[in-house]
């Protein structure tokens, strides 16, 4: 059964929220489709694709995506593609395909059989169907990946959205991209951690793009190869297989954490004090670090700011806290679920809109005494909800987003008065963090009791992750954490 937990916090703290976040083209208004969805409360559908005689995993057009979508998707993939042939020409070493239905297909340099360890896994086979908890066997690290055993895992609307066929991770596979574990043995090439150390895990990236040189790892170039592709982007092989030898999809965000062990790419690993419980900060890899992130690293409001949350999920939450902690002055959350609104003002919201009752544009104007709020953060990704939300910021205000929507969709703002207004839109990604070095310092706010997002937090046991699953999608928990 299920258990609700308060997760302890040190004796001396005081107790008081989903890659890919929305788009991830950062520098303009290009929307990306492998961008990680935040637990918005209100979501686009997306119809799969019936038709005869195309494979599980189908492609982008079998759900729904323009061409030029897939062809904006699949630039990453591709780049990876033509890296490894590269490699395989240099080499002079006979290539062949490792996993055929690997989104980086193409020449693949060849290896010896692996010894494998057993474990257990919850595995997708078929879109939008429940998981299955399987024995599968785990190859032998890479030099560059750490052996972690999992204590816990979040579940994040990412995982969702891949289970259902929105983002073409090959099936099957194993998900799970909000891992924390311990490291039980590291590759020749890692640097960062040793075995016995405790990780939380977070989103992958490739470490060489100009993004990444530029500390920008949320923006990798490289993204959706390395975090959706479902194998190794240096070779194409999966680290996992069932016990018949059939391949299963690995590296989900360069962990797959829905197990009880994973072969995890170094530049997904945070390492973190020992006497932090894992699984009260599990779910900081990727939710918490997108809402946070979001007010802390990217927008940065001075001290005295209004704050106004679109939607108070996890990651709505998450930067409720962070708005508290940057000294907002006045934080306005805004949400469909009394519940939600509730414990958005135990954590720091000075004023809560119910929009399924109130003008939420009427509402935050009289919050503000007609100025508008500085900055909005929306995690909904509705159209309409955004065009009412541009039209309540101040003078200069700032409208971001981190929830995602189907690609392709379009939100209309006005342009007429607002070009005198000076105000701004723009998409987040991962809370624009470098996961280890922002992921400590979420860390050390909730050692101190200014991030409480242990409160968000119902555990569950790897065989009812499907319940775990449904909880989230009913609103009956708003973070669901597998523990092992």
């Amino acid at each position: 059964m299920s258990a609700s937990v308060a997760l302890s916090r040190p004796e001396n703290s005081s107790a008081d929220s989903g890659c890919l976040p929305a788009a991830s083209c950062r520098r303009s208004n290009h929307s990306w489709p492998g961008a990680m969805p935040s637990d918005a409360f209100v979501h686009s559908s997306v119809t799969e694709a019936t038709t005869p005689g195309v494979p599980s995993n189908g492609t982008l057009r079998d759900h729904g995506i323009a061409p030029a979508m897939q062809e904006d998707f699949f630039a990453g993939f591709e780049r990876a593609r033509s890296r490894q042939a590269r490699r395989s020409a240099l080499s002079g070493r006979r290539t062949q395909s490792v996993n055929p239905r690997c989104q980086l297909a193409g020449p693949r340099i060849s290896r010896k059989v692996d010894m494998t360890t057993t474990i257990t896994a919850a595995v997708v086979r078929t879109h939008r169907q429940p998981f299955t908890i399987e024995t599968l066997q785990l190859d032998d690290i890479r030099p560059n990946e750490v052996r972690v055993r999992l204590v816990a895992t979040g579940v994040c609307h990412t995982d969702s959205i891949v289970r259902d066929g929105i983002y073409p991770t090959p099936l099957p596979a194993v998900l799970g991209h909000e891992g924390a574990g311990i490291v039980e043995q590291v590759g020749a090439a890692v640097r960062t951690v040793k075995p016995g150390d405790h990780v939380v895990m977070s989103a992958a990236y490739c470490t060489y793009c100009t993004q990444c040189r530029s500390g920008e790892v949320a923006y990798c170039e490289n993204l959706f190869a390395e975090d959706f592709g479902g194998c190794r982007t240096s070779d194409g092989t999966t680290a996992l297989s069932s016990t018949d030898g059939e391949t299963i999809s690995s590296h989900f965000f360069g962990q797959s954490a829905f197990a009880t062990h994973a072969n995890v790419v170094e530049s997904s690993i945070i390492s973190i004090p020992k006497d932090v419980p894992l699984e009260a900060v599990a779910f900081f890899g990727c939710g918490m670090q997108t809402g946070a992130g979001a007010i802390l690293n990217e927008l940065r409001p001075p001290a005295g700011s209004s704050i106004a949350v679109s939607g108070v999920g996890a990651v709505g939450l998450a930067a409720i806290m962070a708005a508290r902690i940057a000294g907002a002055t006045t934080i306005v959350a805004i949400d469909l679920h009394e519940a939600r609104l509730e414990l958005a003002r135990a954590l720091g919201a000075t004023h809560t809109v119910n929009a399924s009752t109130a003008n939420t544009l009427n509402e935050l104007m009289r919050v503000t005494k007609g100025r508008g709020v500085n900055y909005i953060l929306d995690t909904t990704a509705v159209p309409q909800v955004l065009t009412k939300l541009a039209k309540a910021l101040s003078v200069r205000g700032t409208l971001a987003l981190v929830g995602a929507a189907k690609p392709g969709t379009e939100a209309p703002f006005e342009i007429g008065q607002s070009l005198v207004r000076g105000w701004t839109f723009k998409t987040i990604v991962q809370g624009s963090s470098v996961p280890q070095a922002f992921i400590p310092r979420l860390i050390r706010f909730w050692q101190q009791g200014h991030f409480p997002a242990d409160r968000l937090a119902k555990t569950y046991r790897l065989d009812e992750i499907n319940q775990a699953f449904e909880d989230s999608a009913a609103g009956v928990t708003i973070k669901p954490v597998i523990v092992f």
